[in-house]
């Protein structure tokens, strides 16, 4: 059995893979829960501090006694030509993204958005040439900005978004974090229509489904929970 973890800024995703996917879950950054498994091969994407890293592994080798593969970032492979100068920069979820990405839509361009703590995009042409990418705020991301970067908008707990606004200030911090929100789905669309009009949109990531929302009625768009682990695991395969 192997146990593929995509570490992320707040939360690990996981899943059990034999032949097939057996388990999967989701657990917290901090004193994470582990599942109960035999476990042969442990595969990691891992976009948190090396120092968590170094903890994470340490726990996880004690708890089922093999060495954990970290993924890393190439300057080729699976078809995918990585667009970064120095290779070692580009995150690595986004790259497993990529190649999860061309092994399902060969011959098809494609848009990738991964909305998690930070929402990236990232292009791909029916080659597979990685041609560039955007780095903005995630949707929390939006809203702590303004927490920490500013003296008197305050609030205790988070407040639902309103359709036109909101009238107290957690309300409007959620209304405008929403409001930011559905221009980059729109923004990212306009982007297809620039880049390839034929280019497939696949979203992933915690928040994947609210830019879903705004743009599910366009062709070729999907949301798709699992690209990162899917990359990793085609990555791995590849290289061990």
């Amino acid at each position: 059995m192997r146990l593929e973890l995509d570490i992320g800024n707040s939360r690990v995703k996981w899943r059990l893979v034999s032949d097939r996917v057996e388990r999967e879950g989701v657990t917290r950054l901090v004193d994470p829960q582990w599942p109960d498994a035999s476990v042969d091969a442990l595969w990691i994407s891992s976009v948190a501090a090396s120092e968590v890293n170094e903890r994470l592994s340490s726990e996880l080798e004690q708890r089922y006694g093999c060495t954990p593969e970290f993924a890393r970032v190439s300057k080729e492979c699976a078809g995918v030509r990585c667009g970064y100068e120095e290779v070692s920069r580009l995150g690595v979820d986004r790259w497993l993204v990529l190649l999860a990405a061309f092994q399902r839509g060969k011959g098809v361009p494609a848009i990738l958005v991964d909305a998690g703590s930070a929402v990236t995009i990232d292009l791909l042409t029916a080659n597979g040439q990685h041609t560039g990418g955007f780095i903005t705020p995630g949707y929390q991301m939006l809203q702590s900005a303004l927490l920490g970067q500013t003296a008197n908008i305050r609030f205790e707990q988070e407040a639902s978004a309103q359709p036109f606004g909101g009238v107290d200030t957690a309300s409007c911090v959620s209304s405008g974090a929403e409001l930011v929100f559905a221009g980059l789905a729109h923004s990212i669309m306009a982007l297809r229509a620039d880049f390839h009009e034929q280019a497939s949109v696949l979203l992933t990531g915690g928040d994947a489904l609210k830019l879903f929302e705004y743009i599910k009625s366009e062709p070729r768009v999907e949301c798709l929970p699992n690209l990162v682990l899917d990359g990793l695991s085609l990555a791995e395969r590849v290289t061990l």
